[in-house]
């Protein structure tokens, strides 16, 4: 019975080490005060070191057993909605004798609707939304919007104008009915639907290159690891206007893979968004009849890469990555993401180190994989004949 305990023993201390077999790179968690949901900030230095999709990061616990999470793309974008008033002028002359308010839209925004915040009224008014540019000459919107008679205990009530998408900078609504009692417009304003705009961060470029060939211009940009490049700024000298097509590609080898066809311009923000993994990327510019381009400056970026796990206090978490044959989990975890806010406190990882299976003192470090497998499964047959035998002879037992 003892050496049966031993082989239990051996085993359990064993299978925890097959999760962190293959990957070649660790980083530890900081520790957190309190158990809750957390965002895992991965930093560029870590996700060059993964697949491309990520698919080789665990999430590790001191026990060894791997942690579920999501990834910080897996959550629902929220947008923010706000409402923004838009200002009365109040001081026009208007050639008309129907009661009128005027707003302003002065940044030229595409508007399709108004909500207008009204005195409570009991009374029913049709309107007509006109435009102008110049507050001289007006254009019809919309005619005959009926305004419904409600009440609320604020003493305000909001109506809604929806029309077609309109850039005028002045929107007069005219209360129709000169004989009749006008109602009082307090304001008029849109409500807008900001997405919460996407965050990068830097990775470094260890070089790049001008080479001039004819009419082409070709330019080779040199990382010092394969990153993940999601937006490319460059700044180019040689013409002080210029609108040329690019061919974009990966080097990998001798292997070039082509990435897109676009334009670079300098009326444009040196702006490039691409989805690839590589170390070396190359661009030629199509010069044509023009002056070569030469690339004075380039910055690349990674779209912000992240985890979200539930943590709990005092635990110590390391990530595990590096595993080419490693594939996507599939946690419960998916299915509940409507449940996670998206504002979540951030944890972050300490410096990259490299697992050193040789040297590691557990039984994955000198025994195969195939051992500890098998091992494990004899050690789960063993604990299932030695809880029958337990259980008959507490029958015999008894009786």
């Amino acid at each position: 019975m003892k050496i049966s305990f031993q082989l239990l023993l051996f085993a359990w201390t064993a299978l925890p080490a097959v999760a962190q077999q293959g990957f070649k790179y660790k980083a530890s968690l900081q520790r957190v005060d309190s158990s809750k949901f957390y965002r895992i900030v991965l930093q560029p230095a870590l996700t060059a070191k993964c697949q491309p999709d990520l698919a080789d990061i665990r999430l590790i616990d001191e026990s060894g057993k791997i942690v579920p999470y999501l990834t910080g793309r897996s959550l629902p974008v929220q947008g923010q909605i706000t409402y923004l008033q838009l200002p009365e002028i109040s001081n026009v002359i208007l050639n008309d004798s129907l009661p009128s308010y005027v707003a302003e839209n002065a940044s030229g925004m595409h508007i399709n609707q108004l909500w207008i915040k009204l005195r409570n009224t009991a009374a029913n008014r049709t309107v007509n939304l006109q435009g102008s540019d110049d507050l001289k000459q007006w254009f019809a919107i919309k005619e005959h919007v009926i305004l419904q008679g409600t009440s609320r205990d604020n003493g305000t009530s909001e109506e809604l104008i929806e029309f077609p998408v309109s850039t005028y900078r002045y929107f007069k609504i005219q209360v129709d009915g000169s004989k009749r009692i006008p109602v009082k417009i307090l304001q008029t304003g849109i409500y807008l639907n900001h997405q919460t705009p996407s965050e990068y961060t830097q990775i470094p470029v260890a070089r790049f290159t001008n080479e001039q060939k004819a009419n082409t211009t070709l330019i080779n940009i040199i990382f010092r690891e394969s990153y993940r490049i999601n937006k490319l700024h460059l700044k180019f000298s040689g013409a002080k206007y210029f609108h040329r097509r690019i061919q974009l590609y990966s080097i990998k080898g001798e292997r070039k893979e082509w990435l897109m066809d676009s334009l670079v311009s300098s009326a444009g923000n040196g702006e490039l968004y691409l989805d690839t993994k590589s170390s070396k990327l190359q661009l030629a510019i199509l010069n044509e009849d023009n002056p070569h381009l030469t690339l004075q400056m380039a910055e690349a970026y990674e779209l912000k890469q992240s985890l979200i796990a539930y943590l709990e206090n005092q635990h110590h978490y390391e990530l595990y990555f590096g595993n080419d044959k490693a594939q996507s989990p599939r946690f419960d975890l998916n299915s509940f993401t409507d449940s996670i806010g998206s504002k979540l406190p951030v944890v972050n990882h300490s410096e990259i180190t490299q697992v050193a299976h040789s040297k590691d003192k557990s039984p994955s470090a000198f025994l195969p994989a195939w051992i500890l497998w098998i091992t494990g499964g004899m050690a789960l047959l063993l604990l299932l004949v030695i809880t029958l035998k337990m259980t008959r002879e507490i029958s015999k037992t008894e009786k």
